[in-house]
């Protein structure tokens, strides 16, 4: 471990590392627990993934005013490995305030003949490691506090360091990491499997349909060896690699991850993978610049002209997404399904008259009660909206949809409209690619009033101006025209 295992904003304030060493060489077992002091600005932690290490589990919760919260696996972003082997896995806790504290859980496996911890690296205020009987370590630097298995500093200072498994001349440098090759020219195409049956059932996620990646890489001309990390789906199969001329790469395979080493070569070196990832999309965005190609086998893909967005309208001669109104039917029941469990209205706020007053007050419960999510998210599959005020972060859609719920019983009507920022391209018709946010529209004597539910700096029935005159797909009409602005300036 002679690098930071840790990395965190400048919000954070670590207050402990503990760690338990077991196992023996090749195998040898870490569990350490941080704890975390957070202010605003703490709002995500990344734990570091060494290349001779596997992360066996990590886990965490945090401690806020209202007790304990258990953080949910999706806030959990784990990025591929690099070239070198090294990985992260990134933490989102967006609902942190000033004197909250997150409590981190990791495990890991070291494949490693020693282990190297040096807890300095990272700045925590105590810092203790625990060794299981019969392990060895060499200790160096001044502890606090030594038992014959147990060793704390108070702070740890950045020489500190522990040996485990073998003595510290023994400990060599790690070799140099390889070069990053630079991007190379790509053309890929996808290819949707989907078995005969239902598309409703067989489309859905482990229902059997699939995508066929196939694509082809093109490396310039390099004196030096390189590599590059092509991402691969955590369940893919049949992976298949080829390089042209030929021993001009080689080929490491992880399960996040294929890693081509790329020999000199004077001239240029060409890739052909192809492999298999469950789960087929039934929408989706491509690059404009036409590298990408989509198609189905037995099916139709429909574009949204000049907006680079695609839906799957038929397969298997049995109609998929063929219209608007079946869009729109399908995202009703799934909304509703997200809300079946209603929060209950607010007490203070029961038996009030139903007005437009009440309905800013519900607005102002809601972004009391929520921040906006800041994990990456599949913006149009809510969580249930109960998980959603128990978790204190909300995406766009889930925000609307508890606040939705909550005007219902108070006996509001509204209308939801799910919205394209202008400023993210042409927004489709039918497929949903783009379409991260939802506005409430809410219906007075002389009009509608409009609400963002997650718009901290707006008043109760104002949106946010990237939003106005957005492409919108939902039952509410279109959001209200881009307000009119001026330009003043004095010379």
């Amino acid at each position: 471990m002679t690098e930071p295992l840790l990395t965190f904003a400048a919000g954070c304030l670590l207050q402990l590392s503990s760690t338990t060493v077991g196992g023996g060489p090749g195998a040898w077992e870490e569990s350490t627990a941080y704890r975390i002091t957070a202010d605003p600005l703490c709002k995500q932690v990344t734990v570091v993934n060494p290349p001779l290490a596997s992360l066996a589990d990590v886990r965490a919760h945090t401690l806020t005013r209202l007790g304990k919260r258990q953080v949910d696996p999706e806030r959990f972003l784990a990025h591929p490995r690099d070239p070198s082997g090294r990985g992260e896995v990134t933490l989102f806790v967006p609902e942190v305030r000033a004197g909250d504290e997150i409590v981190l859980q990791v495990q890991r496996i070291w494949r490693t003949p020693f282990m190297v911890w040096q807890p300095g690296l990272i700045g925590p205020h105590t810092a203790h490691l625990e060794r299981e009987r019969g392990v060895p370590w060499t200790t160096s630097g001044s502890s606090s506090a030594s038992t014959g298995t147990r060793v704390q500093w108070d702070p740890p200072s950045v020489s500190d360091r522990i040996v485990v498994g073998t003595s510290m001349d023994e400990v060599l440098p790690s070799p140099p990491p390889p070069i990053p090759a630079a991007p190379p020219e790509e053309r890929w195409q996808h290819t949707l499997r989907v078995p005969p049956g239902d598309p409703q059932v067989v489309l859905f996620p482990g229902g059997g349909s699939s995508v066929h990646m196939q694509g082809d890489l093109l490396f310039d001309p390099d004196s030096s060896s390189r590599a590059w990390v092509v991402a691969l789906h955590p369940g893919h199969t049949e992976l298949e690699a080829r390089v042209t001329p030929e021993h001009a790469a080689t080929f490491e395979e992880r399960p996040e991850g294929l890693v081509v080493h790329l020999s000199p070569s004077e001239i240029r070196t060409q890739i052909w993978l192809s492999w298999i990832e469950p789960d087929a999309p039934t929408f989706g965005h491509v690059d404009p610049s036409g590298n990408t190609s989509i198609r189905a086998e037995n099916g139709v893909i429909q574009w949204e002209v000049g907006a680079g967005k695609w839906w799957l309208q038929f397969v298997n001669d049995r109609p998929v997404m063929p219209n608007s109104a079946t869009l729109l039917a399908a995202l009703e029941r799934r909304f509703l399904n997200a809300t079946l469990k209603e929060p209950a209205l607010p007490s203070h706020l029961r038996g009030r008259a139903t007005d437009s007053n009440l309905a800013a007050e519900l607005v102002h419960h809601v972004r009391t009660a929520l921040v906006e999510a800041t994990w990456p998210h599949e913006p149009t599959v809510p969580r249930p909206v109960m998980r959603v005020f128990r978790s204190g972060a909300a995406t766009p859609v889930e925000a609307a949809l508890a606040l939705k719920a909550l005007l219902a019983q108070a006996n509001i009507d509204s209308q939801w409209a799910l919205v394209h920022r202008a400023s993210a391209g042409r927004g489709g018709r039918i497929s949903l690619a783009g379409y991260t946010h939802m506005l409430l529209e809410m219906s007075v004597p002389d009009g509608s009033l409009w609400i963002d539910p997650l718009c901290h700096d707006c008043t109760a029935f104002e949106i946010r101006p990237e939003l106005e005159g957005s492409a919108s797909i939902g039952p509410a009409s279109g959001p209200p025209a881009a307000s009119q602005g001026h330009l003043q300036a004095t010379f």
